[in-house]
C-alpha cells in the first residue's frame, strides 16, 4: 500500500524571487526538522520541482532522501509525482516512504525517498564512460522491468533519460528509475501541462511528444531505445545544437543502427532498439513486456 500523507508538518516561510511573482519557498536549512520526524542533512541533489536533502528518519534512525518543493506554484504536480512515485513498488524503482504538504501560508511539500549510493547514469556517461557490453544489457533490462511496472500502474513516466536513471554502487551494480515530475497517469482527465506545450528533454523526446499528439506506454519505449542506444554507442541518435534543430531530428532523422557503432550488440538487441526508434507508435513494440520477451538472457 502506498504511504499516507503527513498532516502533521510545519510550514516553512517563503520569499519572492527577484521581481516575479512566482512564490518561492525559503531554501531549507541542514539541521531543520520535517514533519517532526525527518532532520536535514546536506544538498545531496535538484529535481525539476525541489531539491534533495540527505536526512535522519528520526523515527527508526534510517537514512533517507527528502526532496523539498521550491516553488508553492508547483504544489499540486509535486504531490503527484509523489503518489506516482509511491504507486509503483519495484526493486528497479526508487522508492517512496513517505510524503505529505506543508500547511500554512508557505503551501510547500516534501517526498522521502530510499537514500541511494551511487551516481546517476548521465553522471556515469560524462564521467567514466559506459559499462562492459554485459553490464549494459543487464541495466537495460532492468530499466524494461521498472517501466513494465510503471505502466502496470497505469502510468507513462514521459521522461527516460540518462539523468533520471540511477545505478547504485556495486558490485553488482543495478538501476533505479528516478523523477515522475513530469509522469501521467493513463487515466488522468485533468491536466497539469498546457496544452501544446512540449515537456520534457529535447533529445529523448518521442516524435509524439514533440507534436504535442497524445501518449501512451509506447513513448516510454522511444525514450528507452534513445538511452539505450547512447548508453550502447556513447552517442545520443538525436543531439543537435538547439532545441529546433533537435526536434527536427527526432521527427525526420533516421539514426544509423547501433550495431554499426558497437558491432558486438546482439542482432535481437539492435532490432528492437531500431523498432523502438519507429516515429509512429504503431510501429514500435507494442507494450514492454514484447521487447522483455525477446531481450537476450543476463550474462552480466
Amino acid at each position: 500500500m502506498a504511504p499516507s500523507p503527513s498532516p502533521n508538518v510545519a510550514p516553512l516561510p517563503t520569499t519572492r524571487s527577484g521581481s516575479s511573482s512566482e512564490l518561492r519557498l525559503r531554501a531549507a536549512r541542514s539541521g531543520e526538522l520535517v514533519d517532526g520526524r525527518y532532520r536535514l542533512g546536506r544538498p545531496i541533489g535538484r529535481g525539476g520541482m525541489g531539491s534533495i536533502y540527505e536526512a535522519e528518519d528520526e523515527a527508526t534512525g534510517r537514512t533517507v532522501a527528502v526532496k523539498l518543493l521550491r516553488h508553492a506554484e508547483d504544489r499540486a504536480r509535486f504531490l503527484r509525482e509523489a503518489a506516482m512515485t509511491a504507486a509503483v513498488r519495484h526493486p528497479h524503482v526508487v522508492r517512496t516512504l513517505d510524503y505529505g504538504g506543508l500547511e500554512g501560508a508557505a503551501r510547500g511539500a516534501y517526498l522521502v525517498l530510499e537514500r541511494l549510493r551511487g551516481e546517476t547514469l548521465r553522471e556515469r556517461l560524462d564521467g567514466l564512460g559506459t559499462f562492459a557490453l554485459p553490464t549494459c544489457l543487464t541495466l537495460l533490462e532492468q530499466l524494461l522491468e521498472a517501466l513494465a511496472a510503471v505502466h502496470a500502474a497505469g502510468i507513462v513516466h514521459r521522461d527516460v533519460k540518462p539523468a533520471n536513471l540511477f545505478v547504485t554502487e556495486g558490485p553488482p551494480c543495478a538501476l533505479k528509475l528516478l523523477d515522475f515530475g513530469l509522469g501521467k497517469a493513463l487515466d488522468e482527465t485533468e491536466a497539469l501541462t498546457a496544452e501544446g506545450v512540449i515537456v520534457g528533454t529535447p533529445g529523448y523526446l518521442a516524435p509524439e511528444q514533440v507534436r504535442a499528439d497524445p501518449i501512451d506506454p509506447r513513448t516510454d519505449l522511444h525514450g528507452f531505445a534513445v538511452t539505450a542506444y547512447e548508453l550502447l554507442t556513447g552517442l545520443r541518435p538525436f543531439r543537435r545544437e538547439g532545441a529546433s534543430q533537435t526536434y527536427a531530428a527526432v521527427l525526420f532523422h533516421e539514426p544509423t543502427p547501433p550495431s554499426a557503432l558497437r558491432p558486438a550488440i546482439p542482432p535481437a538487441v539492435d532490432a528492437l532498439l531500431v523498432r523502438c526508434l519507429a516515429k509512429t507508435p504503431t510501429e514500435r513494440p507494442e507494450s514492454v513486456a514484447e521487447v522483455l520477451a525477446a531481450w537476450p538472457p543476463s550474462r552480466d
